[in-house]
């Protein structure tokens, strides 16, 4: 929680940063969204977490439900990084474009290979670690499921 509270401010920083600095509107535009976007994933992140990172419980079938609720928000914390790519290339791809024609002349091949280069890696990278994550925390679920089981949490 703490990672994403650090992640959060200095992306608004920065994001803020150029939204209040550039002068073109397009960049203004673009980092203001990127900003909303910052605000509302903090806002869900704050609300899938709200009461449950408080630690301890007095028996292990207690810590056992715990665990495992703080799994499946996890879960549903992950799932929340589709959306997030997907406002992030709906507000990329734009503003690519704009910043490799706005100028009039048709950009170059490097330069624009760079660009849509470097939007696909980031892209495939979130989508890689969202999908990692979210298979490492399904497994996490399933053996804490096993394990409330095993200890009769269940009954």
């Amino acid at each position: 929680m703490l990672g994403d509270i650090v992640v959060a401010a200095v992306a608004l920083v920065f994001l803020a940063h150029r939204a209040l600095t550039q002068p073109d509107p397009i960049e203004k535009l673009a980092m203001s969204l990127l900003a909303l976007v910052v605000i509302g994933i903090s806002l869900f992140e704050g609300w899938t977490w709200r009461g449950r990172l408080r630690p301890s419980a007095e028996t292990t079938s207690t810590y056992i439900a715990i665990a495992l609720d703080r799994s499946l928000r996890l879960q549903k914390s992950l799932r929340a990084g589709w959306p997030l790519l997907a406002a992030e290339v709906l507000i990329f791809t734009p503003w690519i474009w704009y910043q490799l024609h706005a100028d009039g002349t048709a950009p170059s091949y490097q330069r624009s290979l760079f660009a849509w280069g470097f939007l696909i890696a980031m892209v495939g990278t979130g989508a890689l670690a969202v999908s990692v994550l979210q298979r490492w925390a399904k497994r996490d679920a399933r053996r804490l499921e096993e394990l409330r089981r095993e200890t009769g949490g269940d009954e």
